[in-house]
């Protein structure tokens, strides 16, 4: 997927690059502020695409592969920005708790100190996801405009 994304983000950089917005006209510069948001968002994104281990890993993981399906599906519904909001913050309460049972489970001796490292990567690589996710769906409202 970043292979496509990529070449489309660099043509909408480009195309962005030469818009130009006269300063009198507060609503059309809003509106091209937020796509350069999204647009960096989905470029952020598309880099958190590529992190292929921590993907791997929440695949493979018996705790955290429902959580990151629950998230992978969401996103394909494309969100409003308040579904994402909530998004967000379902992810970050999980990775909390998730965050503090793996380093319980390490004192009390039942996972490996590197586990739980790649455990909480994955957890902060899901929860970056689902931050941009959110960002992507606040600017698309606000590059819409009012009239959306």
């Amino acid at each position: 997927m970043p292979d496509q994304l990529d070449p489309a983000l660099r043509r909408l950089e480009t195309w962005l690059s030469r818009l130009h917005v006269p300063p009198d006209r507060p609503e059309e510069l809003a509106r091209m502020s937020a796509l350069m948001h999204l647009t960096d968002h989905l470029a952020r994104l598309s880099a958190r695409a590529r992190e292929a281990d921590r993907i791997a890993h929440l695949a493979d993981s018996p705790r955290l592969a429902r959580p990151a399906r629950a998230v992978a599906a969401a996103l394909r519904k494309r969100p409003r920005p308040d579904q994402a909001r909530r998004l967000v913050e379902r992810v970050q309460g999980f990775a909390r708790q998730h965050r503090r049972g793996a380093l319980l489970r390490e004192h009390a001796g039942l996972i490996e100190l590197s586990d739980v490292f790649r455990e909480t990567d994955a957890l902060r690589w899901l929860d970056r996801v689902a931050d941009h996710a959110e960002r992507i769906a606040h600017y698309r409202a606000l590059a819409m405009g009012p009239s959306r």
